[in-house]
Order: C-alpha cells, then sequence, then structure tokens
C-alpha cells in the first residue's frame, strides 16, 4: 500500500521470498501511468532494493493508446510488439529509465496468459524487446510464460520460461506434466495458481499448496511462484491488510529449502509420497513427505535417519523424531512434513 512501507517490508521479511514478479506494463495502464509513473511501485521497488530480494518485471498487457484499434478488437501484447519498435519504444523507454536497473529480468507476457499463446508473433515480439532492453540495460534476461495444459512450442529466443500451473492441477499430476517435454527448459520456472480461498477446507487448501510447492520445486522448477499471500482493502479511508494463512507455509519452505538442489521422488512407504533435497557441500538433506489420502491420524514410519535427524511442519515447529529400536519414527500425515 502507498505510504505505507512498513506494513509492506513486514510482510515481505514474514514471507521470505526469493523472488517477485511485479507488473511495470500492467492492468491496463494508462498513458498517464507510463508518464508518471507509479507511487506504490515506486515504494515497493526501494523495499525490495533495500532487503535484496529480485524483481521480475511483467510486461502484461500494452498501454491502452497502444492497443487501441480504429475498427476491430484491440491489439494483444505480442501484436504490439510485433510492430515496428517506433510504435511502442517511448512507452517502454520511460518505465525502462525509471525501473531498469532494479529489475533482474523481464517477463513478455502475463502468467498463463501471454504471448506464448500467440506463438508465431513470439520470437518477433521477443527479439524487439531484446533489441530495446540491450540498448539501455547491456544484455537482458527474457522470461516467456506458458501454461501447462496448452502444448505450445517452448520459444528458444528467451533465456527463461515460466510454466502457468491452474490450481485445478492437483500435486499429483504436477509432476507428470512438468516432466512433458512441452514445460521443459535448460532454464524454467513455475508459477502455481491458487483456488478461491473458500473453495476447500481449510486444512485441504493448505496441505495441496505445500504440496504443490514440493512437487514444483522438485521436479526442477529454479523459481516457484504464488500470487501474493494477502489482501490489501481500504475501509472507510483506512487501509486494512489482511495476511493469508499461507504465508506461514511459504516462508517455511523457502527457509528450509533454501540452497538445497531437487533430487528426486522415491519411495517412502505404501501409500505415501517422498522428495529428496540435498547439499552436497554441507552434507544437510531434506526429505518431504506426505500420505495420499486424509487419513485421521498420522502414520507412523520407521526409518534410519541418524541422531540429528528433526522433523518439521510447515507452521516451522521442529523436534527430534523418537528412537524406537529400528532408528526414528516418523510421522506424517495429508499435510507435508520435512524432515
Amino acid at each position: 500500500p502507498t505510504g505505507r512501507a512498513e506494513i509492506t517490508e513486514h510482510l515481505l521479511r514474514a514471507s521470505s521470498p526469493g523472488a517477485i514478479k511485479v507488473p511495470i506494463w500492467g492492468d491496463d495502464p494508462t498513458d498517464e501511468a507510463i508518464v508518471r509513473g507509479d507511487a506504490g511501485l515506486n515504494q515497493l521497488l526501494r523495499i525490495t532494493h533495500d532487503l535484496e530480494i529480485p524483481v521480475v518485471g511483467i510486461l502484461a498487457a500494452p498501454p491502452r493508446s497502444l492497443a487501441l484499434q480504429e475498427s476491430g478488437p484491440n491489439r494483444t501484447l505480442a501484436e504490439v510488439l510485433s510492430s515496428p519498435a517506433e510504435e511502442w519504444r517511448p512507452y517502454l523507454a520511460l518505465p525502462l529509465a525509471r525501473y531498469g536497473r532494479q529489475v533482474a529480468a523481464w517477463q513478455v507476457g502475463g502468467d498463463g496468459e501471454g504471448p506464448s499463446a500467440e506463438g508465431s508473433r513470439l520470437p518477433q515480439a521477443i527479439a524487439g524487446i531484446r533489441a530495446e532492453l540491450r540498448t539501455l540495460l547491456g544484455v537482458p534476461i527474457l522470461v516467456a510464460p506458458v501454461h501447462a495444459e496448452m502444448r505450445v512450442p517452448i520459444p528458444r529466443v528467451v533465456d527463461i520460461v515460466s510454466v502457468t500451473v491452474p490450481w485445478h492441477i492437483a500435486a499429483g499430476r504436477l509432476a507428470e506434466l512438468l516432466a512433458d517435454p512441452a514445460n521443459s527448459s535448460d532454464h524454467r520456472w513455475v508459477s502455481l495458481l491458487s483456488p478461491p480461498p473458500d473453495r476447500y477446507p481449510r486444512r485441504a487448501r493448505l496441505a495441496e499448496l505445500g504440496r504443490r510447492l514440493i512437487v514444483a520445486r522438485g521436479s526442477g522448477a529454479e523459481r516457484v511462484f504464488v500470487p501474493q499471500p494477502w489482501s490489501i482493502e481500504t475501509n472507510d479511508a483506512r487501509i486494512v491488510v489482511e495476511p493469508a494463512e499461507e504465508i506461514i507455509l511459504l516462508r517455511t519452505l523457502a527457509q528450509t529449502l533454501d540452497g538445497l538442489t531437487p533430487r528426486s521422488a522415491f519411495w517412502l512407504d505404501h501409500g505415501a509420497q517422498a522428495w529428496s533435497f540435498d547439499d552436497e557441500t554441507s552434507g544437510r538433506a531434506i526429505i518431504a513427505a506426505w500420505t495420499d489420502g486424509d487419513e485421521s491420524g498420522p502414520r507412523r514410519i520407521v526409518a534410519d535417519l541418524g541422531t540429528e535427524a528433526r522433523q518439521i511442519d510447515l507452521w516451522g515447529n521442529a523436534a527430534a523424531p523418537p528412537t524406537v529400536q529400528a532408528g526414528r519414527e516418523i510421522a506424517i500425515e495429508a499435510m507435508p512434513v520435512l524432515i
């Protein structure tokens, strides 16, 4: 919220993001917004710079006057960027001059709805953007969004592919989709869309979020993005910020898996899922595990984990698994746990 820098900073610290996506050409940007800038965005980028959080700038939609046509439907982002650069260069030059040095990478199109759906226009659009960014910023990092269920060829003209996963795709199917060559790339991100908060029971919804985050990271995504885990409303001229419970799960996973390399899914027990992550240098390793069903109580599994093992739930509570005759006993359930 503009003028509430301390709130924004507190929420970012609480969620421990490794990076954030921010629209530069955003929700139907007007010419005035392009020229004058956005006070809230200026404030946000100052905070992310201070906190050393990388920013991905999204060119989600063309400014209104660029999109308008005298006849026919408004032009899409890909259509605008495929036109001669002289037409759209001034609309990009001002945001670049204002924010360019604070943005680590540039995404051409919004998550799940970008110009990748117009595959034939994408290479030309990306080439035009790359040329303009190179002039002002040096060598840019360009990101293209693709939809996990749309078999669109991955453009070779981008540096990173960001796969958008709609909320109805469960963790059990996610690994299969991300293994599809249509969603593979040398450098890949994943953006997980969330269901409406009242769509599922609270615990089931949170458990599935944790599973999807772990599977996405375990499947090789270098970064996993989720929608902002808080809401902002204005009530009687007061700004009301409501953090979502998801912010705690995000922080736990971000801090626990930070610096670890995903290895593979592996068999732990009948009806249970497990993924491993480790750091060969430090010898530190994590097992993320959960049961397939929503059983009434935790399933107890005995494993040889060593004396230093800890079990952490997604709220960040840690405890030593009890020692039994054959090793250490871990309790797993539908909500993922980290060992």
